[in-house]
């Protein structure tokens, strides 16, 4: 048995000989970082400040805007606020005026009614001519009761011409106040259109500049961040270097 097992071994041995292996490498050589050009690194970083220089200057600028913006939108705001205030009184007047005019005119075309003639020297002259009539004519006696009737109601409509003529021109007096309250009421719808009108350009505006605002922003935050990853770049290349 012992000389099966050595017989075994020796080939063993033997099979190991014919083996073949690969040759082992040489060790590794390290490279040492190459230098990082600093010039070439503050270069990017003063274009990027530069950069951001310039997007602060307009976010100021754009702050300003807003700021000059926004009390434009006050003042338009207390104005559609005293317009809308005095609306009552505006109305009130155009509906006070109209009733008057209407109740006024009322009355002048009833007095109008009464009045045959519409000058006074022209009643004296009609009542004279039919006074002359009466005194020189044989008139019978229902018709000179007629005739006396006629100069009596031509003499009290005398009175009703002189309240008619003032009444009248008290009409004309109230139809101006009425177109002046017209007048003032259309300019009060012109300058209600024009606050409103105002305030949403305003307004839209401010939208406007808020996006470009929140543009400028997230720009400055975007050259801020590109400026640290440089720095942080630098300082790692300085760091591997030493």
């Amino acid at each position: 048995m012992a000389d099966g097992c050595l017989k075994a071994n020796r080939r063993e041995l033997s099979h190991a000989k014919t083996l073949s292996f690969p040759p082992l490498s040489p060790p590794a050589t390290s490279v040492h970082p190459k230098q990082p050009n600093r010039l070439q690194y503050n270069e990017k970083i003063n274009k990027i400040k530069e950069n951001i220089r310039k997007a602060e200057a307009e976010r100021g600028s754009l702050a300003t805007r807003i700021s000059i913006k926004k009390e434009q939108l006050k003042k338009v705001r207390e104005e559609r606020e005293r317009i809308v205030k005095d609306k009552a009184r505006v109305f009130d007047n155009v509906e006070r005026t109209n009733k008057d005019v209407r109740s006024k005119n009322d009355l002048v075309q009833k007095l109008r009614s009464g009045v045959s003639f519409s000058r006074r020297e022209e009643i004296e002259d009609q009542v004279k001519r039919l006074e002359t009539q009466l005194a020189r004519s044989n008139l019978k006696l229902p018709d000179e009761r007629k005739l006396v009737t006629e100069i009596d109601r031509l003499k009290r409509s005398k009175r009703t011409l002189q309240e008619f003529d003032k009444e009248r021109q008290e009409l004309e007096t109230l139809r101006r106040e009425q177109s002046l309250a017209r007048e003032e009421r259309d300019g009060w719808f012109k300058a209600s259109r024009e606050a409103r009108g105002e305030e949403e350009q305003h307004r839209a505006d401010m939208r406007g500049l808020g996006d470009k605002m929140e543009e400028v922003r997230s720009r400055v935050a975007g050259l801020r961040s590109e400026q640290r990853r440089v720095e942080d770049e630098l300082e790692a290349a300085e760091y591997l270097y030493r």
